[in-house]
């Protein structure tokens, strides 16, 4: 199967964000360039993952500087080769003023924010970690769209960087009923041309801005298909493209199938209606499927695990600057626990490998498909005033088991290979086709079986809640009558009996070890 890597889901998006610490810089009010490149250095000294030198950065913005002229055929010989070492970084760094306020100087007429753009993306390439980047004002608007997708005019695919085929930007998917489906595009073209212009060496914010426009405008692409000899030509009307982060349905078995693109803001919210919606269908298991996913939030990660997830089972850990390590942990579940297929493929990555592990370190889940992108790194957004930002890697993350799958990936339990060119979803799909045989299996090995565990205990003083809170809230409260200590959640279930839904919370005492059941009466969750 083709790995697509550096996916681009419309919109590039192949990183994760936690919360952004409080060392980092919100929207500095900056006085000059030059502050704005001191602080630059100063961020990727103190937050980047790796140790770098001061002169290393302070020389990779002098070639910035450099490259910039040379790009406009300017004469730049009369900036010095580089900035030596020396033992006081603050005469680095006016070195480093000077020679910039000398370029300005002697080119008065250049544009003076192209040429503090070209300076800064060099300074940062010198940490050579293609996560680390300047984003100028457009490439940020970009971002912060791909992130948390609005509604926008396009013209409705999913693409991708082959690295296979020298990152030729090929189509991954069409979105159903765009104006791409619609005219026939298929997974696996390569997109060679966007209006007259050559894809090649073009990233993704470029071809992102071609494709993007106004509604009902026209743009017209030339495609390498797979058994064609010639280029075929598209001329699409771009439309409202409306981007939704999840869908879902009911397969065949009372098998709830639930695919999710892009871990954005909304998405734990999303999985939920859909969930509760299956669930009122009576749904048996659950397919999720992650395939083509780029990641995303890792909260969102968390908080879509946690739906499937004891409360406060580990989902992932990371380590910034190889020393301090955060665990994240899984909150409140009000759901079923039911048998669960998770999909992954090549270009499966970041947050969304941080879900496949942790249910497959767990044994939540079994996972099928084709080993992962592997992008275990995580990366801060730092914001400047001016609408730039500085995107940078401040750490790694490990799967529940400690496992490191930066640059490996993760191996799915079941290897299933697919034609690229396949539509997923379709009849063809073998790998969705593998997860139903799957699951009907476990389905029929379970039918018959004694009851889960609660479903003895007692329903009749069930505590009525009309939320996760409320539930939380209760158990926060109670206190061993022993002496006085609080319960710990040791374990929970979700437990239909007569057609009612009921949570049951096992409690043990922190200090003397006495255990409690509690049994909430849940209906209202479900609109019962």
């Amino acid at each position: 199967m083709k790995t697509f890597k550096k996916l681009l889901i419309i919109f590039l998006l192949t990183i994760i964000f936690p919360s952004i610490s409080s060392s980092a810089i919100h929207a500095q009010a900056l006085s000059s360039d030059t502050e704005k490149i001191n602080k630059v250095i100063a961020l990727l000294k103190h937050e980047y993952i790796e140790d770098v030198s001061y002169n290393k950065l302070i020389n990779g913005a002098l070639g910035g500087m450099k490259k910039y002229l040379e790009k406009k055929k300017l004469d730049s010989s009369f900036l010095p080769a580089q900035i030596p070492d020396a033992e006081n970084v603050d005469r680095q760094l006016n070195f480093l003023d000077q020679h910039y306020k000398d370029v300005l100087a002697r080119y008065p007429a250049i544009n003076k924010s192209e040429f503090l753009y070209e300076t800064l993306k060099s300074l940062v390439a010198t940490v050579n970690d293609k996560y680390t980047i300047f984003m100028d004002p457009k490439e940020f608007d970009s971002f912060q769209k791909a992130i948390d997708p609005k509604d926008f005019g396009g013209i409705g695919i999913y693409i991708a960087e082959d690295e296979k085929n020298n990152k030729q930007l090929t189509v991954v998917e069409p979105i159903e009923d765009t104006p791409a489906f619609k005219a026939g595009l298929k997974p696996g073209d390569m997109i060679m041309y966007i209006e007259k212009k050559s894809t090649k060496g073009m990233n993704g914010d470029a071809a992102q801005s071609l494709l993007r426009g106004k509604i009902g405008t026209k743009v017209t692409l030339l495609i390498k298909r797979k058994g064609e000899s010639k280029l075929l030509t598209f001329t699409l009307k771009r439309a409202l493209i409306h981007i939704k982060s999840t869908s879902f349905k009911m397969l065949d078995g009372k098998i709830g199938y639930i695919e999710v693109k892009a871990f954005a803001r909304n998405t734990a919210t999303e999985v939920e209606y859909a969930m509760r919606k299956l669930e009122t269908q009576g749904v048996k298991a659950y397919i999720l499927d992650l395939r083509n996913n780029g990641g995303g939030y890792v909260d969102v990660a968390v908080d879509l695990c946690s739906k499937f997830l004891n409360p406060g089972s580990l989902v992932v850990t990371v380590v910034e600057r190889k020393i301090h390590r955060v665990d994240y942990n899984s909150g409140p579940n009000s759901h079923l626990h039911l048998p669960v297929v998770v999909l992954v493929n090549d270009s499966t990555a970041s947050a969304s490998e941080i879900t496949a592990g942790a249910f497959q370190d767990l044994g939540i889940a079994t996972v099928v498909g084709t080993k992962t992108f592997g992008k275990a790194s995580v990366q801060q957004v730092i914001p400047f005033s001016d609408d730039t930002a500085l995107k940078v890697t401040i750490a790694i993350y490990l799967t529940p088991n400690g496992r490191d799958i930066n640059h490996k990936g993760l191996e799915p339990d079941i290897n299933v290979p697919m034609d690229p060119t396949v539509v997923m979803g379709s009849h063809d799909d073998t790998q969705l086709t593998k997860s139903i045989e799957i699951l009907k299996k476990k389905l029929a090995s379970i039918s018959g079986k004694a009851t889960p565990s609660g479903e003895n205990e007692t329903f009749q003083d069930a505590v009525k809640v009309n939320s996760v809170d409320e539930e939380y809230q209760y158990i926060k409260k109670l206190q061993c009558d022993a002496d006085g200590s609080q319960y710990q959640v040791v374990r929970q279930s979700l437990i239909t009996k007569n057609g009612k839904f009921y949570d049951a919370f096992y409690l043990k005492c922190t200090r003397c070890g006495k255990e409690k059941t509690v049994i909430f009466d849940i209906n209202e969750f479900f609109g019962k």
